[in-house]
């Protein structure tokens, strides 16, 4: 019988979308900084960063650029 594989690697985060930033030289050298200090990843760094941001956000206020139709109109 052949031997089973073991897992290798880091237990999946689930689903993601990937973004790309490019920030200014300046600041790019300020976040390499803060990461270095805080022993962590640009991109667990800016996952906290975002998702904190993000929070503050309330849902009501994004919209998709269209208005609600009332009912009575609809037909």
């Amino acid at each position: 019988m052949a031997p089973m594989k073991k897992n290798i690697g880091r237990p999946s985060l689930g689903a993601r979308e990937a973004f790309t930033v490019k920030l200014p030289r300046h600041e790019a050298q300020k976040l390499r900084a803060i990461l270095d200090m805080e022993s962590t990843s640009a991109q667990s760094y800016m996952e906290r960063v975002l998702s904190v941001h993000l929070s503050t956000i309330d849902n009501s206020v994004i919209t998709n650029g269209q208005e609600e139709l009332p009912l009575d109109q609809a037909s």
